[in-house]
């Protein structure tokens, strides 16, 4: 039998691939950890004011009274 052959054939490719395939669960994994990281940071903006000023009131119109003094 030839071991040689079946080492070259079957182990080495074996090796490589699962080589390749730790390499990108640990690139996913990272990538999981940097999403949630990002998240947890804007949750965290979110929930603070940008500043410590007052927050403007919303304007609203009154759109049934008549506009003074406007081209329609």
């Amino acid at each position: 039998m030839n071991y040689f052959g079946l080492f070259f054939t079957f182990m080495l490719p074996g090796i490589v691939l699962g080589a390749l395939a730790v390499l990108s669960l640990r690139e996913m994994a990272a990538a999981r950890r940097k999403k949630a990281a990002r998240c947890r940071r804007m949750a965290g903006r979110a929930a603070r004011p940008a500043s410590n000023r007052p927050r403007q009131g919303l304007y609203v119109a009154d759109l049934s009274a008549p506009a003074e003094g406007r081209a329609a």
